[in-house]
């Protein structure tokens, strides 16, 4: 059997969300090592973006996996701008396709669902600037929380958000555990 060798695979520079799958790929390790990074603070910003009662719909933000000093003592706030840009204030819903990496189908189940507040004009979805950052503070799956004026990077406890999703899983947890909704 042939040695595995290193592929030179460059991410777009508009993905800004990659799926399980990718960082696997990336990382060139199985699902519960990827947990287990997850569990150990390596990789913080995760959101779910499944509809309805679906597994788990995990989206990892890639900038994290190329560059994770840069990343290390970021705020939601600054990830969301990093995410966004922080001049745009209209997106298209084929560019929420991109961003989330779902299916048209996806993001009107979203918007059905009341996750993602969006309108049409013209026979296409457009979605404002809040209504994506709200969409993505409540998916946000886990993250780590510095301590006041830490900038080491250094997480000190594990954050969960706490939206209309509240059966979402512990983050050790977060692959196998089917959602739940009420």
């Amino acid at each position: 059997m042939l040695p595995q060798r290193l592929l030179n695979l460059p991410i777009n520079h508009r993905t800004v969300l990659v799926t399980m799958e990718m960082v696997r790929a990336n990382l060139g390790v199985d699902a519960e090592s990827v947990q287990a990074k997850v569990d150990a603070g390596e990789i913080r910003w995760i959101w779910n973006v499944a509809t309805g009662e679906r597994i788990s719909e995990l989206r990892f933000w890639a900038k994290e996996l190329i560059a994770p000093e840069f990343c290390a003592g970021l705020n939601l706030e600054q990830v969301i701008n990093q995410l966004l840009g922080e001049v745009r204030l209209i997106w298209r819903g084929v560019e929420i396709e991109h961003l989330l990496l779902v299916s048209r189908p996806t993001v009107k189940k979203l918007c059905d669902e009341g996750a993602l507040a969006g309108e049409i004009v013209g026979g296409t979805f457009h979605f404002r600037r809040a209504a994506v950052v709200n969409f993505l503070r409540a998916r946000l799956t886990t993250h780590f929380s510095l301590a006041p004026g830490s900038s080491s990077g250094q997480p000190i406890s594990v954050t969960r958000n706490k939206s209309r999703r509240s059966e979402l899983p512990a983050p050790k947890n977060i692959l196998r555990k089917k959602l739940t909704l009420p």
